[in-house]
């Protein structure tokens, strides 16, 4: 009889205590819906946002935690700036990578505050207090935003004597972001100076360099435009340069001047710089005429990348069909060198394959191929 007591009062017990601990997880269920819903609303001032960065900063969702972050941000207030710059500060404080939340961090404040009139003596103090190498992107943002009203103050950068590379390139693929054509004289004093660094150094030099020539050709008509990418041409012959940094610069060289491939020599740029066209003598440069999906085949042994992978398997759009169909004669009708089994082509394979075939169909006597497929 005890026993059987004792059973109905702990089974009397348990009940109540599931009915009161329902009750707390419906409750706590419901104050955290009523979170999710009010954090997926875009405060209605400063004070809010900030509330909600500080309490966001504690959750574990890298997504809510950004996106807190950027709508405090977006108010542009004086006070978001010093507490972005507090979190770029002590990044130990959250549980991600110090380098990840450093970088989220530079990419809200140049988004929200790169053209901030009032928080430009606040980029100053950042740069200043954070001048190594691991700070690079920080100096891309920061130098970014003071040149519109302190170029001056950016250009004294390079006069520094110890200058770290790294910030040297953030600093001059500012200039360049930004339009700012003093980028070509910062190019010609580094790149004409008989003492060239080496190393990271000098890889960093001439690609930024290279970047320069790139953004500023709207002004390759101008004696300083041609002056620079002289100098940057050169490098091709610096043999202690990787090639990956003569790919580099003749990718760059390629998209400044409209050529139609990325050549890595000096000769060949020097008659572009030259000419000032993006004409080219076919017959040189050992280019073969053909072309796989617009791309110009070079040199007598050619390999070809294609991806086996199931997104491969996607229906073509209709948009995407035109595109590939290439213009059309004056009569309306596509050339027939130009044509493609369309009634065979319904996905981005059957594409790929078809074109495939009729490239190697075009390929010169004595030109070596291969076929490389991927599917991870």
């Amino acid at each position: 009889m005890r026993v059987t007591l004792l059973i109905g009062l702990i089974a009397v017990a348990l009940a109540v205590g599931a009915f009161f601990t329902q009750d707390a997880v419906h409750a706590d269920g419901a104050q955290a819906a009523r979170a999710e819903a009010q954090t997926k609303q875009a405060p209605s001032s400063f004070r809010e946002a900030r509330a909600r960065y500080e309490r966001d900063l504690r959750r574990p969702s890298l997504f809510i935690r950004t996106r807190t972050t950027e709508r405090m941000a977006a108010f542009r207030e004086s006070e978001g700036f010093d507490l972005l710059m507090e979190r770029y500060n002590r990044p130990e404080q959250e549980a991600e990578p110090h380098d990840h939340v450093r970088y989220t961090t530079v990419n809200i404040l140049g988004h929200f505050y790169g053209r901030h009139s009032e928080s430009i003596d606040k980029w100053a103090q950042m740069l200043e207090r954070h001048n190594s190498a691991e700070h690079s992107w920080l100096w891309f943002h920061g130098q970014q935003a003071r040149v519109w009203d302190n170029v001056e103050e950016v250009l004294e950068t390079f006069e520094q004597r110890r200058l770290d590379p790294f910030v040297g390139a953030a600093t001059l693929e500012a200039l360049a972001r930004a339009g700012r054509n003093e980028a070509l004289d910062v190019v010609i004093d580094s790149l004409s100076d008989r003492r060239q660094p080496r190393g990271i150094a000098r890889i960093l030099q001439v690609e930024s360099a290279a970047s320069v020539i790139y953004r500023l050709r709207h002004e390759m008509e101008t004696e300083r435009y041609k002056e620079a990418a002289g100098l940057l041409i050169d490098a091709f012959e610096d043999r202690r340069l990787p090639e990956r940094s003569k790919l580099v610069i003749a990718r760059h060289l390629k998209e400044a001047f409209g050529e139609p491939m990325a050549w890595e020599d000096a000769e060949t740029w020097r008659q572009v710089l030259e000419r000032g066209s993006s004409q080219r003598d076919p017959s040189g440069g050992g280019q073969s005429g053909v072309q796989f999906f617009n791309v110009p085949a070079i040199g007598d042994r050619i390999a070809f990348l294609i991806d086996f992978s199931c997104s491969m398997l996607i229906p073509l759009t209709e948009g995407e069909r035109d595109e590939m169909r290439g213009p059309v004669t004056g009569g309306g009708q596509q050339e027939e060198e130009d044509q493609l089994p369309w009634d065979q082509i319904t996905n981005r394979f059957e594409l790929a394959r078809e074109e495939l075939k009729r490239t190697l169909r075009s390929l010169d006597d004595g030109v070596h191929f291969c076929v490389i497929v991927y599917g991870t």
